[in-house]
């Protein structure tokens, strides 16, 4: 599934069947085109199956369902917080949410039927903001960072999924956590720490520097594979427009592709490379095949952003789109039924 967006036409969602190969078998399927118009992409966030997905826009929280092409809101008869998405749940029902509206602001994991139910995992007021958090695999837990003011150091608290027994991981050497993961086979944590890639090993609490080329300010996350051996990042390859000035002329926004490219890092090793070994740039949004062999990503190495796949060894670099519109956030998954039309 990707994002086509663009202030002419309507933001649509399309799916694009591929082979084992990672080659595209057809063209690609619209599942929805009466999302706004909006020279900005509209985030999207599907849930692990590909049955829902939740996007925000003006505001406000709304669910996509890929099977009948419903759009609804997340909060259907209750005032929407707004906030920020955080993660969902693995049993594809509940999302976490950084809220920011109503009596209980805070970090919510929210229902997904639509009916606005919610548990509160974190309370916002009078303590510490949130920024960021993250679902175990096995859904029972919940880990959250926290920070109370600029000069104060950040902090890591771990939850159960009901709300229920909140303690503070012993952790020094935090400052800013944000973009949080959990490894899919549970032991580790990922997450951002003032900008530098960072895992913390559940089982021993070793913290471990992994890259200091992550790319902050697009709202991008490090993905783990499904073995949990890699984390694949957007880093810069190239100039920085959120820091060399020249590149960015007073009023104009920042291209999110100016400079950047996927690298990978081995978990255990700390090794990074580029996914792509042509000294290329402009690569941002990985997201990998449910194999774990292949990534796909979005490029404008055709002149547009379309989307593109690599097997994890840089060959067999193929695009799959070739759309009217730019193109965002491609997520790869084989669903265990057809949820499409």
């Amino acid at each position: 599934m990707y994002f086509a967006w663009g202030d002419q036409k309507p933001t649509a969602i399309y799916a694009l069947r591929v082979g084992e190969d990672g080659s595209a078998t057809g063209d690609s399927t619209l599942l929805k085109e009466e999302l706004p118009k909006s020279s900005w992409p509209i985030q999207a966030f599907p849930a692990p199956d590909g049955s829902r997905i939740v996007f925000e826009h003006m505001g406000g929280f709304f669910v996509f369902y890929p099977a009948n092409g419903k759009v609804e809101p997340l909060f259907r008869d209750t005032l929407d917080p707004g906030g920020q998405f955080f993660n969902w749940h693995p049993d594809n029902r509940q999302i976490m949410l950084q809220t920011e509206h109503g009596p209980e602001v805070g970090i919510w994991l929210v229902d997904a039927d639509g009916s606005g139910k919610y548990i509160v995992l974190h309370m916002a007021f009078p303590a510490p903001y949130a920024q960021g958090g993250a679902i175990s695999p096995d859904g029972q837990t919940v880990v959250y960072s926290l920070k109370k003011g600029f000069s104060y150091a950040g902090e890591l608290w771990l939850v159960n999924a009901d709300g229920s027994d909140q303690r503070q991981l012993p952790i020094e050497g935090l400052s800013d956590v944000f973009s949080m993961g959990w490894s899919p086979n549970g032991r580790y944590i990922s997450f951002v720490n003032s900008g530098v890639l960072t895992v913390i090993e559940l089982e021993s609490g070793s913290l471990r520097e992994l890259s200091t080329n992550f790319a902050v300010g697009y709202d991008s996350y490090p993905v783990w594979s499904p073995d949990s051996r890699y984390l694949a990042f957007v880093a810069y390859d190239g100039p920085n427009p959120l820091t060399d000035r020249e590149l960015l002329p007073e009023g104009q926004d920042i291209d999110v592709f100016k400079g950047t490219a996927i690298h990978l890092v081995d978990v255990e090793t700390g090794e990074e490379r580029p996914l792509l070994t042509d000294d290329s740039i402009g690569y941002i949004d990985p997201a990998w095949s449910p194999d774990g062999s292949q990534i796909a990503f979005t490029s404008i190495r055709s002149g547009k952003s379309e989307i593109w796949a690599v097997n994890i060894d840089g060959t067999n670099l193929r695009q799959l789109t070739v759309s009217e519109q730019p193109v965002r956030f491609p997520f790869w998954y084989a669903p265990a039924e057809n949820l499409l039309p």
